[in-house]
């Protein structure tokens, strides 16, 4: 008889090997099988969990999250562009002259000079959204809006698919005219 024994690592430690073979003990949760020359044995016996793993980055996967420093107050929920210091302060869509420095949802709050979470794309769920359905652009000092701008700039954030969660998708700002 030939076996060819190759466990699943989940369940099991990784075995594979090719040899002819008498089953000799089979009780769960291991087997042991020995050739026909008795050189070749197979034991597999279930594996054990092994150690953790480092700790990944923050946020969501893909690392669409990351720290600064805050440039004064700011509360989570807030969008905000980030100066040439790598400091990040709220942004209005009226703000004409850092408007192109938009980096992105702060997802924690943070005093002037302490870290901040800031959030660049994917799904954002947290409480106090209060969203409907539908698109959401930046509206002044960083609030998150679903009345589309008459003024300054239109800059879509992402989209709501329910009252907490928004799917963080920046489109590039359009300066609006104003009459």
């Amino acid at each position: 008889m030939t076996a060819k024994t190759i466990a699943h690592a989940e369940q099991f430690a990784v075995v594979a090997k090719e040899c002819s073979v008498h089953p000799i003990a089979h009780s769960e949760p291991f087997a042991v099988v020995v050739s026909d020359d008795e050189r070749c044995a197979v034991i597999v016996t279930a594996g054990a969990q092994g150690p953790s793993g480092t700790q990944g980055q923050i946020g969501p996967a893909g690392g669409s999250a990351f720290t600064r420093e805050a440039g004064i107050t700011i509360s989570a929920l807030t969008v905000v562009y980030e100066n040439s210091e790598g400091v990040v302060f709220p942004l209005s869509n009226t703000d004409e002259i850092n408007i192109d420095q938009l980096c992105g949802v702060a997802i924690t709050a943070a005093a002037q000079g302490a870290g901040i979470t800031i959030q660049r794309a994917g799904p954002l769920d947290a409480n106090g959204l209060g969203l409907t359905v539908g698109r959401v652009w930046l509206g002044v000092s960083g609030a998150l809006t679903q009345l589309a701008p008459q003024t300054g700039f239109d800059v879509l954030i992402g989209y709501a698919t329910a009252e907490q969660r928004i799917y963080i998708d920046f489109s590039d700002n359009i300066q609006l005219n104003e009459e």
